[in-house]
């Protein structure tokens, strides 16, 4: 039991962490092209925080759904990095370091924490 709630704890750390880390460089990116650039507001980074911050509440209520959430949002951030971004292989494997794998593995670990919990017959 204790093993399932530090699973379940780090997966929520390590979702919290990461769309925390991304929100705000969206923002900050955002304001910085405004600001700095006299480039029109964008809705996309608005949306982009949202659907972090959605995430991290749903795989905090309903582990199940929300880590099998996280593991989209990594495999999809997995295939942008590789595909659709085009930056050089350094950048690709920054992004696929801090930008993919970290949602994947929230996933994973909060998936098989709530499967463990449920095939020991706790709640």
């Amino acid at each position: 039991m204790r093993e399932m709630k530090w699973m379940h704890g780090l997966a929520l750390g390590l979702g919290a962490i990461w769309a925390s880390w991304w929100t705000f460089f969206a923002v900050a990116s955002a304001m910085g092209n405004v600001i700095g650039k006299g480039q029109p507001f964008s809705p996309v980074p608005v949306v982009i925080v949202l659907a972090l911050l959605a995430s991290v509440l749903l795989a905090w209520r309903w582990p199940v759904p929300g880590g099998m959430l996280f593991v989209v949002f990594g495999l999809f951030l997995l295939w942008a990095s590789l595909y659709f971004f085009h930056n050089s292989i350094t950048t690709t494997w920054f992004l696929v370091l801090t930008l993919a794998f970290p949602p994947f593995i929230a996933g994973l670990l909060l998936v098989a924490s709530a499967r463990r919990r449920n095939s020991s017959g706790t709640h």
